[in-house]
């Protein structure tokens, strides 16, 4: 059953729950963490997103409850003719509120504010493991165009 969404731009307020959203996750469970160490990473991080205006970190709530979240990146590039594009990353929908369009809702507002802001096309990458996400997006009219790759710098992880 679709339930209405109010998407806006993330306070530092919501820094927690954003970082509560993302270990509900099998993967961010692998990756994020609570602990005192992390949170000054996700201060930094998001002080550096905030003061960027080609950054947009995003929160869709439902009346008090956080339910999603995504980051917005407009990039300038030499490629399209020195076009514009818009990465989608960060994707996460509270896990008692999948399967309800919050995800449907969220990726449109997201691609309307990519349009408003002049980006030629939206990008974004989805891990290979949660093979629902692919399915999903394409649902949205995003194609697997190309070959995404990573190459990590460190395995240091802080989890204490």
């Amino acid at each position: 059953m679709p339930v209405t969404v109010f998407f806006r731009r993330a306070g530092v307020q919501d820094l927690s729950r954003i970082v509560a959203l993302y270990l509900e996750d099998a993967l961010g469970r692998t990756r994020e963490s609570l602990n005192a160490l992390s949170w000054d990473g996700y201060t930094k991080a998001f002080e550096a997103i905030d003061q960027d205006p080609q950054q947009l970190l995003v929160v869709g709530m439902v009346e008090d409850t956080l339910v999603a979240t995504c980051q917005l990146t407009l990039i300038p590039c030499l490629t399209h003719q020195g076009g514009l594009r818009l990465q989608i990353g960060g994707v996460h929908v509270k896990k008692d509120y999948q399967g309800k369009t919050i995800g449907r809702q969220m990726m449109a507002w997201a691609l309307e504010y990519g349009q408003e802001k002049g980006a030629l096309f939206a990008q974004l990458t989805t891990h290979k493991s949660p093979t629902d996400a692919k399915r999903f997006y394409e649902t949205l009219g995003f194609e697997a165009t190309h070959v995404g790759m990573k190459r990590f710098f460190s395995k240091t992880v802080r989890t204490s």
